[in-house]
């Protein structure tokens, strides 16, 4: 059955885009992004002539310029007047003022957002996985993607950051028509405009706020991705997960408002619970939290859940500091399966990649060895070297959830001490969940905070690391505010042999693990098998 795609453009314009000839010419506004980059790569692999601008070189810029892709360093509306496109891409963080954004209109060029690209670029494609959740979609579209892969199935794999096993890309071009696999984004409702053959939703938390305003505006999105599943498709979300039971709750309704079946259903597990938002590294605050949420939420269970999960993972192990388990499909033992990298949140990251990869034909005598190998995408629990014999780790995690797992992650994670350096990410994500900051975090000593970043925001709003850092000490923690990175370095000059930095936060504060481990006294040696 071939995927159409659902368009939330004017149909005239959704007509346009169905008849752009195959050699026309896109133009991708901001193509250094890690989403834009991988679309501009599938668009020339799919017989497009691809052409961007981004406001800045970057790594990106760079590999696309190496593989033949013209990139256009600072936006003008010149560039349109040259170029001269059949199509403009632009992504959501592009507002609407952009000089090329608003030459493109008045030239009556059409220009779609990133999402809305996306969502018609799959028309072709027999079956698509498309990735959603607040957390863990970029490790869990490249587990299923490696582990579809391992059984010869050729998918084609658009992610979200750059993966070894791709040669450093964020794509993997398949056989052509036949298997996509994609993350989809909630920012601004960019997934509402995909259409899958298998859904997944890892998780539902209150992000993009700014956006969104309420965390019924978050599950209500959700549920509008899932119902572009056609009858026949497959859903797969937590068992009891949190939002998560409201969200097919509400599914159920627009189902049937449009006369469909539900799709068929199914859930994951570790040991028959649900997974947990806060793990074992965070303290008391984060805990009465946790507590408290999980009372006003009891109508979370509207949905009616089947009585055990599709596929879970039971008797739990750990092999220095890396989980193993065994694992049940349909109650029936698939065998053992040991991860490459640490944590309970990516058991279930890897429980949902394992369902999506059975749904599409993949062998499960490959699982445990892919999944063992996996070592995770670039800025997932990436273990860039040593500095002073400590091991140097960075990682994404910019929203509390995501901070609280990763930190969870550690308590199994061989190591003496614990440097974290944290930089937030937006302003408004900062002033929106302040105190779930403050409560993930209080328990980190030592702890560094740099400024926040943004790259889309005009009005700080009054926010700083340095509330943070006032907050987290109000409670009894140990945090500091550093100005740049020759603070955080001298701040680090007590790590020793044994020891873990944690960088948290976006590429921003990352760069820094970068920096440090070329520094004198670091280096990049045996980091990836050890």
């Amino acid at each position: 059955m071939k995927v159409k795609s659902i368009q939330a453009f004017q149909a005239s314009d959704s007509a346009r885009l169905r008849d752009l000839p195959s050699d026309s010419l896109i133009y991708f506004v901001g193509i250094g992004g890690i989403s834009m980059s991988g679309l501009a790569e599938l668009s020339r692999a799919n017989g497009y002539r691809v052409i961007g601008s981004d406001m800045q070189a970057s790594d990106h810029t760079k590999h696309l310029q190496k593989i033949g892709i013209s990139v256009i360093i600072g936006q003008t509306g010149d560039n349109i007047d040259t170029a001269m496109p059949d199509l403009v891409v632009y992504s959501a963080a592009v507002p609407k003022n952009n000089p090329e954004r608003m030459r493109a209109e008045e030239r009556g060029i059409l220009a779609v957002e990133r999402g809305d690209f996306l969502g018609w670029l799959t028309r072709d494609f027999d079956r698509v996985i498309n990735v959603a959740g607040t957390h863990g979609k970029t490790t869990t579209t490249a587990m299923t993607a490696l582990l579809l892969l391992a059984s010869e199935l050729e998918p084609t794999v658009h992610l979200g950051a750059l993966l070894e096993d791709f040669n450093n890309s964020t794509v993997h071009m398949g056989r052509p028509g036949q298997l996509l696999v994609s993350e989809a984004c909630e920012f601004r409702d960019s997934f509402i405009h995909f259409t899958s053959t298998t859904a997944l939703v890892l998780n539902i938390d209150s992000d993009h706020l700014d956006y969104f305003g309420t965390i019924d505006n978050v599950i209500h999105a959700f549920a509008r991705f899932a119902d572009h599943l056609p009858a026949s498709g497959h859903l797969i979300v937590p068992w009891h997960g949190r939002y998560v039971g409201r969200m097919l709750s509400e599914l159920e309704d627009l189902r049937l408002s449009s006369g469909l079946p539900m799709p068929n259903l199914v859930s994951f597990a570790i040991d028959g619970h649900a997974p947990e938002a806060i793990p074992a590294y965070a303290g008391e605050g984060a805990r009465q939290k946790e507590h408290e949420i999980q009372a006003e939420e009891a109508d979370d269970v509207l949905f009616a859940w089947p009585p055990e999960a599709t596929i879970e993972a039971r008797n739990v192990v750990w092999y220095e500091g890396l989980p193993g388990f065994d694992l049940y499909w349909h109650g029936e033992c698939l065998g053992h399966i040991r991860l490459g990298v640490p944590g309970h949140h990516n058991i279930y990251n890897a429980l949902a990649a394992m369902a999506a990869a059975l749904l599409n034909g993949a062998d499960p005598a490959n699982f445990d060895r892919v999944l063992t190998a996996y070592r995770g995408a670039e800025g997932r629990f990436t273990i860039k070297g040593y500095f002073q014999g400590a091991k140097v780790v960075t990682d994404y995690a910019h929203h509390p959830t995501a901070v609280s797992a990763t930190l969870g992650a550690t308590v199994n994670y061989p190591h003496k001490r614990l440097f974290v350096i944290f930089q937030p990410l937006t302003f408004n994500r900062v002033q929106l969940l302040f105190d779930d900051f403050v409560a993930s975090l209080e328990h980190c000593d030592p702890l560094q905070l740099i400024e926040i970043y943004s790259d889309r925001e005009s009005d700080d709003l009054g926010m700083s690391s340095r509330l943070l850092v006032d907050a987290i000490n109000a409670r009894g923690g140990k945090a500091v505010f550093s100005l740049n990175y020759d603070e955080v370095k001298l701040r680090l000059k007590d790590a020793g042999p044994g020891d873990l930095i944690l960088f948290l936060g976006p590429e921003d504060v990352r760069s820094y693990g970068d920096r440090l481990v070329s520094e004198p006294e670091g280096c990049k040696q045996e980091f990836v098998r050890d």
